[in-house]
């Protein structure tokens, strides 16, 4: 599978890509430093089951809508709300799957930890990263030239996916009713 253009790293000096890390995402300062972090938090999520069906509106069959509506209609009566699960199947694509790990480098699997910090887990934090302690005192700065490139990939990867991170919660979320 080829990589879409908007995963593009043209940057090959490693003070660009330095810069480049500086200037794309935050530092958070909590109990530990968090030098890698994307603003994460969600503002008027829209879990209503019809605009969710509207990221699969083409898989559609009637058997299959009213499995994903009973499922919806689970949700809401067991837990009170979809918010909750929502957030917690987004957060899963960091914390249990692949996803983030497997197609940064596009040919090989990297070593990646994320966290979740803040007052309310709003911000996305990479805190190890290829044998790389941030949480602990490591410095992008002093990280090889092959970990820094393989970091800065998944940087661009993160910083196009979670550009809208209400889209990113709503379409997970659409993926747990609509495709498991």
């Amino acid at each position: 599978m080829k990589r879409p253009s908007y995963y593009d790293t043209p940057l090959v000096r490693k003070g660009e890509i330095i810069d480049f890390i500086f200037d794309k995402v935050y530092s958070r300062q909590y109990d530990t430093p968090h030098p890698i972090c994307f603003d994460v938090k969600c503002r008027n999520l829209d879990l209503s089951f019809g605009n969710l069906c509207g990221y699969y509106q083409s898989n559609w069959s009637t058997d299959w809508l009213s499995e994903a509506y009973q499922k919806y209609n689970d949700a809401e009566e067991n837990n009170g709300g979809h918010d909750e699960i929502a957030i917690e199947e987004a957060r899963n694509v960091f914390y249990e799957k692949d996803t983030f790990k497997t197609i940064a480098s596009w040919d090989q699997d990297i070593d990646v930890q994320y966290n979740f910090v803040g007052r309310s887990g709003g911000w996305l934090s990479i805190d190890k990263f290829e044998g790389y302690d941030f949480t602990n005192g490591a410095s992008i700065r002093e990280l090889p030239y092959g970990v820094l490139r393989r970091l800065y990939k998944l940087i661009v990867i993160l910083l196009h996916d979670l550009r809208n991170p209400n889209r990113f919660v709503e379409e997970t979320y659409a993926h747990y009713l609509f495709a498991q």
